[in-house]
């Protein structure tokens, strides 16, 4: 079904929605990875690894990919995709992987089907966060979607079993659809009076 299809109810697109890439797009977000990996190598930004089986390349490649699935499935241009360049969460020069409907998204990625949706870092400018696990070596599942002002709190930060350091985790059981995570943001810019 194609992705446009997939999308006429934004309630329903959040979980365990299957996405495919092709192999003209696993070379493009491969290549697309080694060219990040490269020059984040050069500024000396390194990946957060919670995976100690996986290289920087590795987790780099998990993450282009995973962002072109993410694309596929909202049915928008990558453009963000192409941005080669360093990007650091704690030096503020990472806006997230997508904008969509006037949302930031940050796309994360794992190969545990079980696993969490975390995040290592408070400074991002990300509204929404998207949680994809990868499925065989040419396809993902949506998981879901949830608010960086949910995620980003005290209560979800800490050393969380299978982690190295601290960070701010959730499992895949509070996820939501896009809907539901953007009703959720609109909410909260509303209590606040931060739109």
């Amino acid at each position: 079904m194609p992705a446009r299809q997939q999308l006429q109810n934004w309630s329903k697109l959040g979980r365990d929605t299957l996405i495919e890439l092709n192999q003209y797009e696993i070379y493009l977000a491969k290549y697309v990875a080694k060219k990040r990996n490269i020059n984040s190598r050069k500024k000396n930004i390194f990946d957060m690894k919670h995976d100690k089986k996986s290289s920087s390349m590795d987790i780099d490649i998990l993450g282009a990919m995973s962002e072109l699935a993410a694309c596929k499935l909202l049915g928008i241009y990558p453009q963000g995709l192409f941005d080669i360049g360093p990007k650091s969460k704690m030096q503020r020069t990472d806006p997230g992987d997508i904008i969509y409907s006037g949302y930031a998204l940050d796309v994360k990625a794992t190969k545990h089907l079980n696993g969490r949706l975390i995040e290592n870092s408070r400074h991002s400018k990300v509204d929404i966060y998207c949680l994809l696990v990868q499925d065989t070596e040419k396809s993902f599942i949506l998981k879901g979607f949830y608010p960086a002002v949910d995620l980003l709190i005290s209560s979800n930060y800490g050393h969380h079993k299978v982690f190295n350091y601290p960070c701010y985790a959730i499992d895949q059981d509070n996820l939501m659809s896009f809907s539901e995570c953007c009703d959720r943001v609109n909410s909260f810019s509303v209590d606040y009076g931060t739109s």
